[in-house]
């Protein structure tokens, strides 16, 4: 039961700025051609006094993705089981999937990704919906950046980043303001472990 799941781990908390949860991994049965879609679930809520423990997120997901399911209702019951159970200020959860039923049959689109979403309470609001979208998409910007080892990146915000690790690998991340002695001592170092290999 997703309800039992979130209730026995109900905490009273006065924390009320957004929760998120993101890039939590699935694999579902498409229930119309009886093959697999897989992807990552984003969840956010804002508490209303109560808050829930943050793998009991992922866990809900769990269960409704381990059954036969479509994307779109399996978005709608995430939502509404979080809303229900925790009454928070508001929910919103986006799914992103890739489907076998559209990779191995018909039109044959590999790379075909369908997103869905769904939100209650304060993310009606279009600003709050941004804030959500715009924290789900920081790191994937970060990681998925083509900077090579040992190379910086100065974006506009006030901070230089150096990654340190081969590309497509998981990668060490420093972040120190721009042209301050620190990050300069990190590169100095970086360049001299990458000339030691």
């Amino acid at each position: 039961d997703p309800h039992a799941i979130l209730l026995g781990a109900k905490f009273k908390e006065e924390y009320s700025q957004m929760v998120i949860v993101k890039d939590i991994d699935f694999f579902s049965l498409c229930e119309h051609h009886m093959l697999p879609f897989y992807g990552k679930a984003h969840v956010a809520y804002i508490p209303n006094g109560y808050i829930t423990g943050l793998s009991k997120i992922a866990r809900v997901v769990d269960v409704f993705s381990h059954r036969l399911q479509v994307q779109e209702r399996m978005t709608l019951q995430i939502k509404e089981c979080i809303q229900e159970t925790l009454n928070p200020l508001g929910v919103m959860v986006v799914v992103e999937a890739k489907h076998m039923c559209m990779q191995m049959r018909g039109v044959e689109k590999q790379n075909a990704i369908t997103t869905t979403s769904d939100f209650t309470g304060a993310f009606n609001q279009a600003k709050t919906r941004e804030e959500f979208m715009n924290l789900i998409r920081i790191n994937a910007n970060i990681y998925n950046s083509s900077i090579r080892c040992g190379s910086v990146s100065e974006p506009k915000s006030n901070c230089c980043i150096v990654i340190v690790g081969r590309q497509n690998q998981n990668n060490l991340l420093f972040c120190h303001p721009k042209r301050s002695e620190g990050s300069i001592g990190i590169l100095q170092i970086l360049r001299k472990a990458r000339n030691d290999r």
